[in-house]
């Protein structure tokens, strides 16, 4: 064979080792060099939990931006999130009935948090999450919510100086997994924490049993584990501030020490009288509950109030009426509508037989009339 084909062989022979190396390496057939990172890595799904907060005294209209701010804020330093994770959904005033009437009792909050994975996160990673945020819903002492929600209110809340009042545990909160998977997105309810399915629903484990989140209830029944998890990590305490006077709850600076806050107005606790003067905020109550000193209580049975800043309720409830600069109940039998105002003097309840004494006095007016005109 001449060197000129000798060497055009070889470059054939090397062609064709070229191309199967190609092909091996494309399909990952015979040869073993498939490369391993191309095998589908684990796809964890964002996490949102649900649930609500019921204010008490507050109303939606008065729920405006800085209050929202304010919430989300506080929920965040409960739940141990960033501020930007908590999403309120909707608002809603709460009201009380009281015998045939209706009077608002607070507002109720409704919230997400969301817990997305970040680099390197497993689904257990994020499971974890989601359970410690859960245990933070429903076990968090109610003081600590109100402490968390007061100090996001007085920081932020700039106008009016609003007392948070919480005294109902926010619910389990409800959960959902959120998968986008080539540019689509899935959205699907799942079970809680410690939570199996069972027959198509969510049920709670029993009790020393325990589970991750994320189980389908529109799949086949699940199992709780036997061994319970270790709780949570208790959130880290805060620093504790340098050295020096600080003020108490209800006291501002000036000139260098604290003095009291005027009645009806407050502050919380924290002023170091070594920095500049501060000021004492006003009191605002929510509906049915008056200004005490630097907080708001509760109006007794028999009287109501509006939202405001009054030092004492200054109406009565429905079947009460006024006597003497006070609000008493109605006698058996006889009613009257809410908002007789106590500074107005004495009023009277309709008695029992006033409608049909009324009704039967027109019917026989209006017959007599008749018979005079027809003669």
């Amino acid at each position: 064979m001449s060197m000129k084909g000798s060497q055009k062989m070889r470059l054939l022979i090397a062609a064709g080792i070229a191309i199967v190396i190609a092909l091996a390496l494309g399909l990952g057939l015979g040869l073993g060099l498939k490369d391993s990172s191309s095998s589908a890595a684990e796809t964890v799904p964002t996490y949102t939990l649900a649930s609500n907060v019921q204010l008490d005294g507050l109303t939606s209209s008065s729920f405006t931006d800085e209050p929202k701010l304010a919430f989300r804020t506080g929920m965040a330093t409960t739940l141990d999130v960033e501020v930007s994770a908590i999403t309120i959904t909707s608002v809603e005033d709460v009201v009380a009935r009281r015998r045939r009437s209706l009077l608002a009792a607070g507002l109720k909050v409704n919230f997400e948090v969301e817990i997305v994975p970040a680099a390197g996160d497993t689904t257990d990673t994020i499971t974890n999450v989601v359970a410690a945020v859960t245990t933070k819903v429903t076990s968090t002492p109610l003081a600590t919510i109100i402490t968390n929600l007061q100090t996001a209110f007085d920081a932020v809340v700039t106008s009016n100086a609003v007392v948070i009042v919480v005294t109902v545990t926010p619910p389990a909160p409800a959960v959902k997994t959120i998968v986008v998977v080539n540019g689509v997105t899935t959205t699907t309810t799942v079970c809680g924490t410690n939570e199996r399915v069972s027959g198509g629903t969510c049920v709670a484990c029993a009790t020393g049993q325990s589970n991750k989140a994320g189980d389908n209830p529109s799949g086949a029944d699940t199992l709780c584990d036997t061994t319970a998890p270790p709780p949570p990590p208790p959130s880290p305490p805060p620093p504790s501030p340098p050295p020096g006077t600080y003020c108490s709850a209800n006291q501002r600076v000036s000139g260098g020490t604290c003095v009291d806050c005027a009645s009806g107005t407050r502050r919380s606790a924290g002023d170091s009288a070594s920095g500049a003067d501060t000021t004492c905020s006003t009191v605002t109550c929510g509906v049915n509950q008056y200004v005490n000193f630097h907080a708001c209580t509760s109006c007794a049975a028999g009287y109501i109030n509006e939202a405001g800043t009054a030092t004492s309720c200054l109406k009565c409830a429905a079947n009460y009426r006024v006597l003497d600069g006070a609000c008493v109940a109605c006698a058996s039998g006889d009613t009257n509508d809410a908002g007789d105002v106590i500074a107005s003097g004495n009023s009277s309840c309709d008695t029992e037989g006033d409608t049909a004494g009324d009704t039967a006095g027109d019917t026989a007016g209006d017959t007599a009339g008749d018979t005079a005109g027809d003669d």
